[in-house]
């Protein structure tokens, strides 16, 4: 598609969505959500996790917590977009936090805690860091293991 044209009208929409003064709503924030994933079609990650951050601050201004599904994939796709753009140390930052939630939540069995893991995993490795995404590969595959173990019981 045409994503260039996509991003305009979604600058637009945002523009307009401010100046009608209903820019702290679920609408501000997804509005921006899209207007993100237009950015990161064209490679322009800065922009797109600079505008994420926005769509964050609204939703909590909104009331939501960090361990609300309205802000945890928005956390998530903040940190792809930091490591694209070779912030690889913010979004580790990022994904960890993430990744503390599900486990302080004890959802460890849920599968957007895998992806977080596989996602941090791949940062670890873009990020030239391989000794530490051996210690992440060694932690999920003990999870499964035990998750497996526990099925049996």
């Amino acid at each position: 598609g045409d994503h260039k044209k996509a991003a305009q009208l979604l600058k637009e929409a945002v523009s307009l969505i401010e100046q009608e003064g209903i820019n702290d709503t679920s609408l501000g924030a997804s509005t921006r959500i899209r207007l993100s994933y237009a950015y990161a079609d064209m490679h322009r990650y800065d922009q797109a996790a600079q505008i994420l951050e926005q769509s964050l601050t609204i939703l909590r201004r909104l009331g939501y917590s960090e361990d609300s599904p309205a802000i945890l994939p928005v956390r998530g796709s903040c940190a792809y977009m930091l490591m694209m753009s070779g912030q690889f140390d913010e979004a580790l930052s990022c994904r960890e936090a993430v990744i503390r939630i599900y486990r302080r939540n004890d959802q460890t069995r849920n599968m957007r805690f895998t992806q977080e893991l596989n996602a941090q995993l791949q940062c670890l490795l873009y990020a030239g860091r391989s000794r530490e995404a051996g210690s992440v590969g060694g932690q999920m595959v003990k999870k499964m293991i035990e998750s497996y173990e526990n099925g049996l019981k």
